[in-house]
């Protein structure tokens, strides 16, 4: 198991990647 801090860092950063994604 992940640290709950590790999880929410990598959800995080898959969210802003798809966001940047969406954006071009």
């Amino acid at each position: 198991m992940m640290a709950p801090e590790d999880a929410t860092g990598l959800e995080a950063a898959r969210k802003q990647k798809i966001h940047n994604l969406k954006l071009k």
